[in-house]
């Protein structure tokens, strides 16, 4: 059928062409001199029909440019125009090809492209080869088709974002674009940062539990340089998948790519093997064959020539269109049938989805393909069901590791969650640990609910178990994965894995109704701490012996004005900032009076500040502190989940103070048991109970309420919440690695943190509900004390100093006394 097609796609262009079409094109001399080999093979394929289909191509109207500057274009344009050329069939270079056609457009040349050119606006003779729209198109079913709601896209930073434009217009809102600086000035590492930034793309949210997709908007060189840069950062694994739009072909060159599952995955408009098996394209292939040493890329090359053919092809198709023939009228070319629109675009268009396989070869896994006039659209895909696909491969492996996983809805570990078109999905930490050790080590799991809710306990003494442990028991699940605890009697029928969680037994309780403090007679007294009023009561006892021993050794200050009594009213009327009718003559007491001024004044102060806070703030206090009270007190119940592991606990222990927690809970008039975490938090909610559960789930808890509060800071066991598996399984073993793993790397605690997050509520509670203020304590004013302290010491200093002083002062008058006595007589007798 396509050999038919070839031949009379040959013959039918004569129908539309009146005479001698003269086509050139203009190239570079630095990137398509392979372009030589490619026209003379086109021409000699084609040579027998060229007089039917009146098409030309001689040498002279192929030009080389040593540079794309404008003026230089215009000139080699205008010599073609000036030498017959009706037609200029672009370069393949996307960039230069802009400025040919803008320079055809300004001189009324018919200018055919066979690159991408997303544009829709153009000159009246300017036609587009290259399906451009269908193969967006094609590249949006691929996303969806593949998944690819997160992933990297890499460019150039000379090209920009060409290809990509319709995935920033779609606005993906989880993508990374990676601008790779291939100017003259950038850096030799430039393919090895680029890699680096995906990387750390990947891994920043994710760590390596998904694949990490890369979109590869790069030319063949810098695609090559950027996978040789991936390979050396350990990226060439089955974990990263390469979508590369700058080739059509993973054969060549990818040889160094081809080991460890890396997937690569490119479109293209014809298949290679095709061509090669169709008899049409023998003489085509051959002379591909015979140039092939002088090809600077067998590939590049190859899709050049397969382009340019159809181009050749297409000559008769632009003239019928500019001299305003049939435009429904179309040829079969390599890339399939080739018919332009209104817009002198490419209406339908045959695209080839090929990937490297597992074993490094290529495989046609899908095909794309549009019918305008039909208004038809294909897209089929056939990786899952071919052999050496990554899709057929995962699939096999899936099927081969599905575990039936059972839980128990539990929050936040299993949670039902209603969307909004209805549907109903689980999520919950549970979730995530399943989902991450899944893709890690590669098994499916269908996960079911156990209705009954409970983790697992011998039925009546029996050997028959219940819950979670009895469906493992039955053969009816691979893997319980639940807050599940590991006991020794679970541990005798099942395996577990090691813990993914660590955990002990706490009491969890409602806050007790709030007491007023101003009830309280001495509520006076709590602003200030007890050691602070029993130091006041000292510093003011001393520093009425200080006035008193002052007045005493200064000669100054009468002593009786300032005895004991006097002493204590002068000082409280300083603290009361009244006059006491008494003022200090002497330096000690003013020295001392003014300490205890500073002192009573910061005292005071610091008393007024703090009553404020204290005395209208609700104290909270717990009726009891450890388990030993929780034994000892009847006005709480307290109880656990029926045949939980904490219940186990108590039963089993030999601690006089658990066993009599034991029997109380078994003699309560009511069963004080609950059924799982959701009911018993709800009674403790309700009433004066006491809940015995698990420190994570506990944690949990007061995330989610306000006024829930744990007792204590005792912590009962050392357990953890592990994977339960049949005896002998043989995922024991892989699952406590990578449980280790986690845990090693932090992954586990991100996890957890993910979950056991605050609620907007209970933040708003705890911004609204200050702490409960602390009486004002030593470690705050003990500075004044230090003040008081160092005023009375220095003004007993000052005191003995004048006394001593004083005395001195005593002595010389007395002795001048004693002088003048002396000398009084003799002047008496001399006066005689």
């Amino acid at each position: 059928m396509l050999a038919a097609w070839f031949v009379l796609s040959l013959i039918l262009p004569s129908c539309y062409v009146s005479s001698d079409t003269a086509v050139g094109t203009v190239l570079l001399e630095s990137r398509h001199h392979h372009f030589t080999t490619i026209i003379r093979t086109v021409r000699d394929v084609l040579g027998l029909h060229m007089s039917l289909t009146k098409v030309t191509i001689d040498d002279a109207h192929v030009l080389f440019m040593k540079s794309t500057a404008a003026h230089s274009v215009a000139q080699a344009v205008g010599f073609l125009k000036r030498h017959g050329v009706g037609l200029i069939i672009g370069p393949p270079d996307a960039d230069f090809g802009e400025i040919v056609q803008k320079i055809c457009e300004e001189q009324g040349m018919a200018y055919l492209s066979f690159y991408y050119d997303p544009a829709v606006s153009s000159g009246p003779k300017t036609f587009r080869l290259y399906p451009s729209r269908q193969f967006e198109e094609l590249v949006e079913y691929l996303f969806k088709y593949f998944h690819w709601n997160r992933f990297s896209i890499v460019y150039s930073k000379t090209k920009s974002l060409r290809d990509a434009h319709t995935f920033i217009r779609n606005g993906l809102p989880d993508v990374a674009f990676v601008e790779i600086d291939d100017t003259e000035n950038s850096s030799k590492n430039r393919y090895l940062d680029a890699a680096k930034q995906v990387r750390k793309f990947h891994n920043e949210d994710y760590g390596n539990r998904f694949t990490n997709k890369v979109l590869l908007e790069l030319d063949l060189n810098s695609t090559f340089g950027f996978l040789d840069a991936a390979l050396k950062l350990g990226m060439i694994t089955a974990d990263n998948w390469f979508y590369i739009l700058g080739t059509d072909n993973v054969e060549y060159g990818t040889e160094p790519y081809s080991h460890n599952m890396m997937r690569l995955t490119v479109t293209s408009q014809f298949d290679e093997h095709v061509l090669r098996t169709n008899s049409s394209f023998h003489s085509l292939i051959s002379k591909v064959e015979d140039g092939k040493k002088r090809f600077l890329n067998n590939q590049e090359c190859l899709h050049d020539l397969v382009c340019f053919h159809d181009a050749i092809m297409s000559v008769g198709l632009v003239e019928n269109h500019i001299n305003g023939g049939n435009i429904s009228k179309h040829f079969h070319g390599i890339t399939g049938p080739l018919r332009f629109d209104n817009y002198r675009m490419r209406s339908d268009a045959y695209f080839h989805v090929l990937e490297m396989g597992v074993d490094g070869r290529q495989i046609d896994t899908g095909l794309f393909r549009t019918k305008a006039q039909e208004k038809e659209l294909t897209f089929s895909m056939r990786d899952k069901q071919l052999p050496n696909t990554h899709e057929s491969m995962m699939e096999e492996t899936k099927t081969q590791r599905l575990l039936k996983v059972i839980s128990i809805e539990e929050r936040p570990y299993v949670i039902r969650k209603n969307l909004p078109n209805g549907a109903t999905v689980l999520e919950g930490f549970c979730i995530d640990l399943l989902d991450r050790l899944s893709h890690d080590l590669n098994f499916e799991y269908k996960l079911t609910i156990m209705p009954d809710g409970k983790y697992g306990d011998q039925v009546n003494g029996t050997k028959e178990w219940d819950g979670l442990i009895g469906e493992l028991l039955k053969g009816e699940a691979d893997a319980a994965v639940a807050p599940i605890t590991v006991t020794a009697h679970r541990l005798e029928v099942v395996d577990f894995t090691d813990p993914f969680l660590q955990l002990g037994i706490s009491m969890l309780m409602r806050i007790p109704d709030e007491h007023k403090t101003s009830s309280s007679f001495l509520s006076f007294l709590w602003p200030l701490s007890p050691s602070i009023w029993m130091y006041w009561c000292l510093v003011s006892v001393g520093s009425v012996l200080a006035v008193t021993t002052s007045a005493i050794l200064s000669p100054r200050e009468p002593s009786r004005k300032f005895a004991i009594f006097n002493s204590v009213w002068y000082l409280t009327c300083i603290l009361l900032r009244a006059g006491s009718g008494f003022n200090c003559q002497s330096a000690s007491n003013r020295l001392i009076s003014t300490a205890w001024w500073a002192f009573t004044l910061i005292l005071i102060a610091q008393y007024t500040a703090n009553f404020a806070a204290v005395l209208t703030v609700d104290r909270k206090t717990l009726p009891f502190n450890s388990f030993e009270e929780l034994g000892n007190q009847s006005e709480y119940e307290f109880g656990t989940i029926h045949g939980g592991s904490t219940m186990q606990f108590f039963m089993y222990s030999r601690l006089e103070t658990f066993r009599r927690i034991w029997l109380r809970m078994q003699n309560m008039s009511k069963s004080v048991f609950v059924s799982n975490n959701h009911e018993g938090v709800q009674r403790v909610l309700a009433g004066k109970y006491v809940f015995l559960m698990e420190s994570a789930s506990l944690e949990y808890e007061l995330t989610q309420h306000c006024n829930l509060t744990k007792v204590g800071n005792v912590v009962l066991g050392s357990n953890g919440y592990s994977i339960a598996l049949p005896k002998g399984s043989k995922w024991r073993d892989r699952l406590s690695r990578q449980i280790l793993d986690y845990n090693e790397k932090g992954i586990m605690m991100m996890m957890k943190r993910s979950w056991w997050k605050k609620t907007p509520q209970i933040e708003e509670c705890e911004e609204k509900a200050a702490e409960t203020k602390k009486s004002l304590g030593m470690d705050k004013v003990s500075g004044i004390f230090g003040l008081l302290a160092i005023g009375i010491f220095t003004g007993l200093i000052v005191a003995l100093f004048e006394r001593v002083v004083a005395e001195a002062d005593r002595e010389r008058m007395i002795r001048r006394r004693e002088v003048f006595a002396l000398k009084q007589p003799r002047n008496d007798k001399r006066n005689q």
